[in-house]
């Protein structure tokens, strides 16, 4: 039996899935600090950010959603990505510039949230 789906629970999820996003960078800018790292460092401080997100979102999903739970997962992913797609161009008033690294992104979170979800 599929359960209803509820927008109160979804953006649950998507809080979550921020709340670990700026506690995850809180704790990068901090390591940065103490570690005096590199811009390669940072870059993948953040993509690790993405995955433990979209992993927690599509778990969190996966476990309310009891069937078709990848999917759910994809779709936490695909949300959290689009809101830091549109704040990010909000922010930098415009569109970036580098569209490659702007689908990976969307497949890294995409993917993360599958995982989640799949195991969920």
């Amino acid at each position: 039996m599929e359960k209803k789906i509820s927008l109160k629970w979804l953006i649950a999820d998507l809080i979550c899935m921020y709340i670990i996003t700026g506690l995850g960078l809180v704790l990068l800018a901090v390591l940065l600090e103490k570690m005096q790292q590199g811009e390669t460092f940072v870059k993948v401080g953040i993509v690790i950010v993405y995955i433990l997100s979209g992993f927690v979102g599509g778990l969190i999903a996966g476990k309310k959603m009891k069937t078709r739970k990848f999917l759910w997962g994809i779709l936490m992913g695909a949300a959290y990505f689009v809101i830091l797609f549109a704040v990010s161009v909000g922010i930098n008033g415009g569109l970036p510039q580098d569209l490659i690294h702007t689908a990976t992104t969307l497949v890294i979170c995409m993917a993360a949230g599958m995982l989640g979800g799949m195991l969920g």
